[in-house]
């Protein structure tokens, strides 16, 4: 299992599985499945996290056209 590790500057310490999708659905409440919740709090929305990753790379793709151009 691969994961991330991330340390904040208030000494909280937060992995992330990126494996989460293999397990996430069967372990979690299903109402929170597309969410990384703390107490109820959402810190997370995986949607949103999809539309990064898009606009991430279609701005990798423009910079690469103008550099061909």
């Amino acid at each position: 299992m691969r994961t991330n590790r991330l340390r904040q500057p208030w000494n909280l310490k937060i992995v992330v599985n990126e494996e989460y999708h293999l397990y996430y659905y069967q372990r979690m409440d299903p109402h929170h499945a597309d969410q990384i919740t703390i107490a109820g709090d959402v810190l997370v929305n995986a949607v949103d996290i999809a539309y990064a990753e898009e606009e991430e790379e279609e701005e990798e793709e423009e910079v690469e056209e103008d550099h061909n151009n």
